[in-house]
């Protein structure tokens, strides 16, 4: 379940380019928006769905959230396997 959940999270263009965002590092979902060209309520969507996917992780500071990804290699590799490696 663990791997299946990681792929569905990556099956979505908005997720994909949220995730390629946050490997220049910790963002705030003001500084993801503009990357996506989504709406920042659809943003935290697909921030809440690659969370529960384990694939980012989340750090409150003050009155702002940071996200970041967990294993930052181990996704531009499955990125990569399944050809979406053009930006990484």
């Amino acid at each position: 379940m663990f791997l299946v959940d990681k792929f569905k999270a990556l099956a979505d263009e908005t997720r994909i380019k949220i995730v390629k965002s946050l490997f220049s590092g910790k963002k705030t979902v003001s500084e993801i928006v503009p990357s996506t060209e989504k709406s920042q309520p659809n943003v935290s969507i697909a921030l809440k769905q690659l969370l529960h996917a384990g694939i980012i992780a989340r750090e409150k500071k003050g009155k702002f959230v940071h996200y970041s990804l967990k294993d930052p290699e181990k996704i531009k590799q499955i990125i990569r396997l399944v050809g979406g490696d053009d930006g990484i």
